[in-house]
């Protein structure tokens, strides 16, 4: 897509098109579960793309567990010969807990596989954070995230990040 700032409008570059197709589902009490993939042609004549992404939910009284995995590829064609082939696998696991009415505590963790033709890269990352979040207020809350980031290419020298975040949420 292309934004004109000019006239306001959005542009579709290319007249290929994206398919979503998906299913949600709680099967029990407390369990929900989504598939979607998105199919298409984005970037040009002959491109492939694909987008899986499955959401899994489990509530058991106060505490919520989750899991969110997606699988990417995108192939691009260059005169009918298929150029680069990246791909990106990736998982997120995480729980939070009400420990009593105005705080919540949870943690997430999280990893990914990128791999590039054009660079003839590979790369993991990972990261942990953790969360906590107190309703100071009815309408709100002072939330904290304290995260940990890795980054390791094959062959190469692994990067670390942590960093803290405060937010306040006010909600109307």
């Amino acid at each position: 897509f292309s934004n004109s700032a000019s006239t306001g409008t959005t542009i579709d570059a290319n007249d290929q098109k994206t398919t979503e197709l998906g299913v949600s589902l709680a099967p029990v009490t407390g369990l929900t579960v989504a598939l979607t993939d998105y199919l298409g042609n984005e970037g040009g004549q002959g491109n492939k793309t694909n987008l899986l992404d499955l959401v899994v939910g489990y509530t058991l009284g106060d505490l919520s567990l989750g899991l969110n995995a997606d699988f990417n590829s995108t192939k691009v064609k260059t005169g009918g010969v298929t150029t680069t082939d990246n791909k990106f696998t990736g998982a997120a696991l995480y729980a939070n807990y009400q420990i009593v009415p105005a705080f919540r505590a949870g943690v997430r963790g999280e990893f990914g596989n990128f791999k590039d033709d054009v660079a003839k890269t590979k790369t993991k990352v990972s990261e942990v954070t953790l969360t906590g979040d107190y309703a100071a207020a009815k309408n709100f809350d002072l939330v904290t995230d304290l995260r940990f980031d890795q980054s390791k290419p094959d062959g190469g020298q692994s990067s670390k990040a942590n960093s803290l975040v405060v937010k306040g949420v006010l909600k109307f």
